[in-house]
């Protein structure tokens, strides 16, 4: 896959405060942004691989561009159109001794995919060998490859076109109020808010059938699209449609094309969604003397869940799914910390976590891919992630201006949600006969998962080595995460040990800096080893997936002319670390994407 893309972020934000009063201030504050995500897709894809003899491999070769409409917002490629607002009225208040801070907030984003548009050309039967001697970039290779770009080989597939939309809105409310008392030694904090969702999902998609002409790919504007340099590797995508020639297509023509809506396509997909949250807590704190701190905490968390999904029944007959979830959640929360001596302290805490589901998790449609033999289905079933962590640190505060730090934490997690994918037989909207190898992806429970670990950090300037060295600072920390599965939900893996999914075993994160008066710049390092996806969970072993690891190097830089006006400037992925997934195996590649070194520069001016 190759792609070409273009982005424009356009965002405003403002901040206002009023004093009322010594002790009474009102905030107000907004934002809105808006980003435009252009995209061009060329896709060769080589389907259906199935081995004929005497190492020879028949496939059929796919070309594919993902553009958009001809139009000047579209203009020929896929437009990603988001917009986000958000604004909020706070107060903070003392009466006496006694603080109250509330907010009450209002947010709303939309997602908008306008005429995207899709045309594939294929070759049948296409003779192939197979060169796997390095399994981290195999290939295929035409045993005739003259055929390759020869546009007259190349039938159409199909012309889609797809609209999608996305809309989310937040309301908010929350407030806190604080009680002190025994000479300020003790307190008392507590306080509500909740929170209302509102989440819609309305996509429709579309085939498009000429009715004359689009006999091979010669009545296509095509172009080859190979680059030279590519990052994956010696890779040719060859020839495509133009997203020009696509884009130019009156669609809605009916003396050209015929079209139908293709329901499984996009009626799953949508869905209407709301959450409720309501939440109470109350903290004691107490500094028992001058080296103790205790404090004691309990959350009650409320959640309300609606949703109206839908399923089609292949007879062009969508149905609507209504369900609902609500649950309870009582977490306690301790808190200790001791000063060893003025520079030093250590803390414990003992805390309970919630991670809900995905809205479009819960809702149970069947989502079907015929194209790519994939399956996905929800879960209405699902429950809530909680979490019972303990954590202990020491951290030592230097006279430079620095900080050293040790912890220790652990967590035991009840009802992890991961994404299990297997393989079976699944009959297609539309087929009378079953496909075999079809890929399912579902939501699931895990059972019980525990996770321990450490971490130590750093940071400091080094003027103590030198003085000529004062305006160096170092940065780094080191986390070593372990994690176990208690057992996994699926058959004939209930006793395999495998971590929990998302969990790095490894990650390091370091920095060097300098900074004088209006001058700064910083090299920063990042790496995590490889772990296993939320997605990655197979049937067994071999179809398990793991996200590769990474090490990255980035720099950035400012300058302050005035306080007001600045330069800035940024080179990020100077490694030009790939996005890379491995199955069972690290040298097995599953997916891997080239981003390059990204640079960034601008002007900054604060009012």
């Amino acid at each position: 896959r190759r792609y070409d893309i273009e982005r424009l972020r356009q965002s405003v934000s403002a901040s206002f405060d009023y004093k009322l009063a010594d002790a009474h201030t009102l905030f107000l504050r907004g934002i809105f942004s808006d980003r435009k995500d252009w995209e061009t897709r060329y896709r060769l894809r080589y389907n259906g691989i199935e081995y004929v003899g005497a190492g020879i491999f028949e496939t059929e070769i796919r070309r594919e561009t993902k553009g958009g409409i001809g139009n000047s917002e579209v203009d020929n490629r896929r437009l990603e159109h988001q917009k986000t607002r958000n604004a909020s009225l706070s107060g903070e208040h003392y009466f006496g001794s006694i603080n109250v801070n509330w907010i009450a907030s209002a947010g709303y984003a939309e997602e908008a995919r306008p005429n995207e548009r899709y045309i594939t050309w294929r070759q049948k039967g296409v003779a192939t060998r197979l060169n796997l001697s390095n399994s981290r970039q195999p290939k295929a290779i035409f045993v005739n490859p003259s055929l390759e770009n020869d546009p007259t080989q190349y039938d159409l597939k199909e012309i889609t076109e797809e609209n999608q939309f996305t809309r989310e809105k937040d309301l908010n409310g929350k407030l806190d109020v604080t009680i002190p008392f025994s000479s300020n030694s003790q307190s008392i904090k507590f306080g509500i808010r909740t929170r209302y969702k509102d989440k819609i999902r309305d996509n429709d998609f579309a085939e498009y059938e000429p009715i004359a002409g689009f006999d091979d790919m010669t009545t296509s504007k095509i172009k080859d699209v190979t680059v030279d340099g590519f990052n994956a590797g010696d890779y040719k995508s060859g020839i495509f449609s133009t997203p020009e020639f696509l884009g130019s297509l009156n669609l809605a023509n009916s003396a050209q094309f015929d079209n139908q809506l293709v329901y499984d396509e996009f009626a799953p997909a949508n869905y209407t969604a709301e959450e409720k949250i309501f939440f109470f807590f109350v903290m004691y704190n107490n500094a028992l003397t001058a080296d103790w701190f205790l404090s004691l905490g309990l959350r009650y968390e409320g959640t309300d869940i609606n949703y109206v999904g839908n399923r089609f029944d292949g007879d062009e007959t969508i149905l609507k799914v209504k369900g609902s979830k609500d649950y309870t959640n009582i977490m306690p929360s301790v808190f200790l910390k001791y000063k060893l001596d003025p520079q030093s302290n250590i803390k414990a805490s003992f805390t309970n976590t919630l991670a809900r589901p995905n809205y479009y998790d819960l809702v149970p449609y069947i989502a079907e891919n015929k194209d790519d033999e994939e399956v996905a289905i929800g879960n209405p079933d699902l429950e809530a992630t909680t979490s019972v962590n303990i954590d202990l640190m020491y951290e030592k505060f230097l006279p430079n201006v620095g900080l050293i730090s040790a912890g220790f934490f652990y967590k035991s997690i009840n009802d992890f949600i991961f994404i299990y994918e297997s393989k079976g037989s699944y009959t297609f909207i539309g087929d009378a006969t079953p496909t075999a190898n079809v890929q399912f992806a579902r939501p699931l429970n895990g059972s019980d998962a525990s996770l321990f670990g450490f971490e130590i950090a750093g940071q400091t300037q080094l003027g103590f080595i030198n003085n000529t060295l004062r305006n160096f600072s170092i940065y780094g920390n080191y986390t070593f995460t372990s994690s176990t599965i208690d057992g996994l939900p699926i058959e004939g893996r209930e006793n395999e040990d495998l971590s929990l999914p998302g969990t790095a075993e490894h990650t390091i994160n370091a920095s060097l800096a300098y900074e004088e008066s209006d001058f700064s710049v910083r090299l920063s390092m990042n790496y995590s080893s490889a772990f296993i996806e939320a997605g990655g969970i197979g049937s067994n072993a071999f179809y398990d997936q793991y996200y590769d690891e990474a090490f990255r190097l980035d720099v950035n830089g400012s300058y302050n002319f005035t306080p007001q006006l600045s330069i800035f400037a940024e080179a990020n992925n100077l490694t030009d670390q790939p996005l890379r997934y491995y199955q069972g195996i690290q040298s097995r590649t599953m997916q891997a994407e080239y981003y390059d070194v990204k640079f960034n520069f601008g002007l900054k001016y604060d009012f």
